[in-house]
C-alpha cells in the first residue's frame, strides 16, 4: 500500500504551454473546508487539457503510476490562498477497489514565497516536472506570496499500486 503524499522528481512532460489554453477564475474559499470562510484572496485560474495534448500520455501513467481520467492546468496569483481542502476528483467515476489520487507537477521551478503543506509534510523548493501525488483523503493548502504565478499540471485518476 502506497503512503501518500509521495513524491516523483520528474515526470516525462515538456509540450504543456499556458499559452495554448482560456482559462476561467474560480474561488476556492467554497471547498469542503474546515475553514469556513476568509476575508482575503482565495481564487485561482484553472482550465482543463484534453488528454489527447498531452504527448507521451501512457509513459506518464507509467511513471506516476497511475491510471489519469483529466487533466487540469492551474494558475495561481500572485498574494493567492488556496484553502485548507482535500481534494474531490469530482470527474471521476467511483471504483470501490481504486484509490483516487491526484499527482500535481510543477510547469516552473519554485520562486521564493510559494509553498504547498500537506499533513505530512511542506512541499517547497521543488524543479520544473517534479510532482506530488495525493489521495482524496490528505488535506492541503497551496499559497502564492512571490510576485510571479505558480503553475501546475494536475492529473486526477486511480492508482495502480
Amino acid at each position: 500500500m502506497t503512503i501518500y503524499p509521495k513524491k516523483i522528481n520528474k515526470v516525462p512532460l515538456d509540450n504543456i504551454r499556458v499559452e495554448d489554453y482560456v482559462f476561467h477564475t474560480e474561488e476556492t474559499n467554497h471547498q469542503k473546508s474546515f475553514i469556513k470562510s476568509l476575508p482575503f484572496h482565495t481564487t485561482i485560474q484553472q482550465t482543463f487539457v484534453p488528454l489527447e495534448n498531452i504527448k507521451n500520455l501512457s509513459i506518464i501513467e507509467t511513471e506516476l503510476n497511475m491510471s489519469i481520467g483529466y487533466a487540469s492546468m492551474i494558475i495561481q496569483n500572485p498574494g493567492s490562498i488556496n484553502v485548507c481542502h482535500k481534494d474531490q476528483c469530482f470527474l471521476l467515476e467511483e471504483k470501490t477497489n481504486k484509490t483516487k489520487i491526484r499527482a500535481n507537477i510543477f510547469l516552473s521551478d519554485w520562486i521564493f514565497g510559494q509553498l504547498i503543506e500537506t499533513e505530512s509534510f511542506t512541499i517547497s523548493r521543488w524543479e520544473k516536472f517534479s510532482a506530488y501525488i495525493w489521495d482524496v483523503n490528505s488535506w492541503h493548502f497551496a499559497i502564492n506570496f512571490s510576485d510571479v504565478d505558480k503553475l501546475t499540471l494536475q492529473f486526477s485518476g486511480y492508482s495502480n499500486e
